[in-house]
Parts: C-alpha cells; structure tokens; sequence
C-alpha cells in the first residue's frame, strides 16, 4: 500500500456557512490522526468566521470514547490560539449533554476535557439540572398522538 493509499478519504461540505456541517473522513484501513481532526474543523471553523460566543454540547463522560472531549479541546484552541480571530473576545461555554446522568465530577472533565479547561475560571462547563431546569413550554394535543403501528 502506498503511502497516498493508507492517507483517509475526505469529504467536507461547509461552504453554505450556515453553521452545519458534513464530513465523511476515514475509510476501512484509514488512521485518523488528530492532525485530521483538526484540519477539517479548523477549517469549518474558519468558514464560520469570528464568533463572540460558543456553545459547544458535546456527551458527557458516559461517551468518553466518541473523541468529543478532544474534539472541544480542538474548538476551545482554535478560538483561543487564532490570530486571525477576535480570540480575546470569544466566551466559550460548555453543556455536556448529560441526559438524566449525574453532573460530571471535576476528574471526569479533567480526563475527557484536558487540564486547560478544566483549570479554566471562571469555570466555561455548565450543569444541565434535568430535575430542576427543565420548563414546560407546552403541551402536544392528543389529536397529534399516533396509535400505535
């Protein structure tokens, strides 16, 4: 195999600059490397252009293998270390997706997040209370209610 052969494939679409954004890197015998990674997020990032605030919503430590801890670190540098963006005005904040799991616990973060943000203060992780922060906004009528198949 050549060296060309075993680099992953790579389909990015960000050019909408709508927010979204379709990747499909990898491939059977592909190694994604963190240089990867970064490489098309940076990118997409870039697409995005400057940004006062940035709410990332990644899993929480129940997921610690999806890579999204690193994928957060990636963000969190890349609007914190960019020259060609107002950094200095970027406010990160941070909501893992906890569901109906307990709040994550400082070594949790410090594991799946990194020593930088987790020694970030003030503190850029927000606690999702599902007990006590959830609102109703409404309620769906039952004429909307499918019977079952």
């Amino acid at each position: 195999m050549t060296d060309e052969e075993s680099k992953p494939s790579s389909s990015a679409d960000s050019s909408n600059n709508n927010g979204s954004l379709f990747c499909a890197v990898g491939g059977e015998d592909a190694n994604i490397t963190d240089a990867d990674i970064q490489l098309q997020l940076h990118s997409f990032l870039r697409s995005l252009g400057s940004k006062k605030d940035v709410l990332i919503l990644p899993p929480d430590y129940t997921r610690f293998h999806s890579q999204a801890g690193k994928i957060t670190r990636f963000v969190h540098e890349y609007y914190t270390n960019n020259a060609n963006d107002d950094a200095s005005t970027t406010k990160m904040t941070i909501l893992p997706a906890l569901g109906t799991h307990a709040p994550m616990t400082q070594p949790q973060i410090r594991s799946m997040f990194g020593d930088v943000l987790a020694d970030t203060e003030p503190s850029p992780f927000v606690v999702h209370d599902w007990r006590k922060d959830v609102v109703t906004i409404g309620h769906a009528p039952a004429a909307m209610n499918c019977p079952p198949s």
